[in-house]
């Protein structure tokens, strides 16, 4: 029984510290900072291997790096299709984030 008490004590130690660490992922998703998510998916990977819920982390922030990505490029391309300079120029500073090795520009998509 004491064993018992003692598992079901650290299964909610690890729930919670997963919990937090997912929160933070989030936050950096939020964000857009997502070098630092993938870090902190791979950290806790590292620390907690085989649990489901770390374990898809990094396929969760890559799904929506690239949704953001395509929402981006789309305003992007709407606003230079509109020629709306100011509103392409508002978004330069977050395309700019896109350049680096991680960089994959949609088809046809302005530069």
């Amino acid at each position: 029984q004491f064993r018992e008490e003692i598992n079901n004590h650290r299964q909610e130690v690890v729930g919670r510290q997963i919990a937090e660490g997912t929160q933070k992922v989030e936050t950096l998703c939020r964000q857009e900072k997502w070098s630092e998510a993938i870090r902190e998916a791979e950290r806790l990977m590292q620390l907690y291997p085989g649990q489901a819920a770390v374990d898809q982390l990094p396929q969760e922030i890559e799904v929506r790096r690239q949704g953001t990505k395509k929402q981006l490029l789309d305003a992007f391309n709407e606003a230079v299709a509109r020629k709306d300079v100011g509103s392409s120029q508002q978004m330069r500073p977050r395309r700019e984030r896109w350049k680096g090795p991680c960089r994959c520009e949609a088809p046809g998509a302005v530069q």
